[in-house]
């Protein structure tokens, strides 16, 4: 088989193609793949180191701007106030809360069809605040 005839039989671009310049890109690309595990790795661990000297950064200037940090009260008081005293959800607090896909098999899980809620969930509203009151 002549040159000619070996080249023809290369797909466009590979006739020049040595396996040197192969070993080249083969070593790029590990180089490449190491440095970047390796900055992830750095990355990960000045993250943990510095967490201390961030969480007191946010501490002074919680402090310096009069702003203080945000606290939660438990969705049982918020969802409490639109369940009446037969354990039945508000039919706009129900389609409020569903419009959210992340709530939907929450809902469904604790409400029945006729949207009151389920005796295995009921000790985890407050009773206090039955009836919207």
């Amino acid at each position: 088989m002549t040159t000619k005839q070996s080249q023809k039989l290369l797909p466009l671009g590979f006739h020049n193609f040595s396996l040197s310049n192969f070993a080249i890109a083969a070593a790029v690309i590990y180089v490449v793949y190491t440095v970047t595990k390796a900055y992830s790795k750095a990355d990960k661990a000045m993250a943990a180191a510095l967490a201390p000297v961030n969480q007191a950064y946010h501490d002074l200037r919680h402090s310096m701007d009069g702003s203080h940090k945000v606290s939660a009260v438990g969705m049982d008081y918020y969802l409490s106030h639109y369940i009446d005293s037969d354990y039945r959800l508000d039919q706009g607090a129900y389609n409020i809360m569903y419009q959210v896909k992340e709530n939907r098999p929450f809902l469904k899980k604790t409400l029945t069809w006729d949207l009151i809620v389920k005796p295995g969930y009921r000790h985890l509203i407050r009773q206090s605040n039955i009836g919207g009151s």
